[in-house]
């Protein structure tokens, strides 16, 4: 008898816990995405001898990032995102340069659906995360030769506002078409030269529009 019941409070906690599993996967998700980075100009500063202003220009660059989310509501959801990003240097205080400004980042962002109809979302949210930013090495149109470049931070903080549009394929699958706005603070890079034996502090500040697929549990 003792048995019995003792096998029946496992069944029933198995089951118990079962149900919360499947609970919390049915609010889950999971997606991808990609498109293009729009890094605005950057400005470099050095200590002693003040900010040069739009002194970097980028071409536009690519993100791709994988995300995992979880619904608290119909209205609210809270999510990680995982991404890379990477912008080539176009110009160099307006002369033509090569090199690239990149890097991994995660952020968490919590985000607001609103619901059109049974197909169409819109949504909104703000998150913040870190960056790993990297610079590769520079060179500068009639200047023979490369610069090593190399950023002295390994991280720093990264903040994010974002918006778009989801549609349902079905009851899994959503397609997605958004827009992120993505800021770091400043980090200190370093060009091996003798006009720059200090570093100098930067940020990335890009637009980032893309497409992507979120399946749902």
């Amino acid at each position: 008898m003792k048995k019995l019941a003792l096998l029946a409070g496992a069944m029933l906690a198995f089951n118990a816990s079962s149900a919360v599993a499947s609970d919390l996967l049915s609010n889950t998700y999971i997606g991808i995405s990609g498109g293009a980075s729009f890094a605005e100009d950057g400005d470099i500063k050095v200590d002693g001898l003040g900010t040069a202003k739009d002194i970097l220009e980028y071409d536009t660059g690519f993100n791709f990032a994988a995300n995992l989310g979880y619904r608290i509501n119909d209205i609210i959801r809270v999510q990680a995102d995982f991404g890379y990003l990477r912008n080539n240097l176009d110009e160099l205080a307006n002369v033509d340069a090569k090199s690239d400004l990149s890097g991994f980042y995660s952020t968490a962002s919590i985000f607001g659906d609103y619901h059109f109809n049974d197909k169409v979302t819109a949504f909104a949210g703000v998150g913040a995360g870190v960056l790993a930013p990297r610079i590769s090495d520079v060179s500068i149109s009639g200047v023979a030769g490369k610069a090593d470049a190399k950023v002295k931070d390994n991280a720093v903080a990264l903040f994010k506002v974002g918006a778009g549009l989801s549609y349902s394929l079905n009851d899994n699958i959503d397609v997605i078409a958004s827009y992120d706005y993505l800021r770091s603070a400043e980090f200190k890079a370093m060009l091996d030269t003798p006009a720059s034996p200090n570093p100098g502090k930067m940020r990335l500040s890009t637009h980032i529009a893309q497409i992507g697929l979120r399946y749902n549990f």
